[in-house]
């Protein structure tokens, strides 16, 4: 090591330096997750969309049920057949949406469990 110091002054060629030793380091204690922007991408918008379909359509047919509810409760005969086939017709759609919904890949999931795989104490 030459010993020559550049403290003050303005370089303007790259300076060759071996065997340097910089004080102390800082290290994690975990590796870093690297966390890749199509990964991203997936947490921010991935939600599984049968799912969320299912989820509204439930909210449809509660809400259709609700404002049904006094007639059932009162007279389920004064309820018309429409009626009945409306909410058989709502269940069967969430059902289906459900079952789609858990079937199909939750992409969101899918990166999840890889953090989750990543963190995991299991080595």
């Amino acid at each position: 090591m030459s010993g020559l110091i550049y403290e003050g002054q303005r370089l303007n060629q790259p300076i060759a330096v071996q065997d340097i030793k910089s004080g102390e380091s800082v290290k994690g204690l975990e590796d870093l997750f690297l966390l890749r922007e199509v990964d991203f991408e997936r947490l921010k918008n991935g939600a599984n969309k049968p799912y969320l379909w299912m989820v509204q359509a439930m909210f449809a047919v509660g809400g259709y049920l609700f404002s049904i509810l006094p007639q059932i409760l009162d007279d389920y005969k004064v309820v018309t057949k429409g009626q009945w086939i409306v909410l058989v017709i709502g269940g069967i759609i969430c059902l289906a949406f459900g079952i789609w919904g858990r079937i199909t890949k939750d992409k969101k999931k899918e990166v999840m469990d890889k953090i989750e795989l990543f963190f995991s104490d299991e080595d």
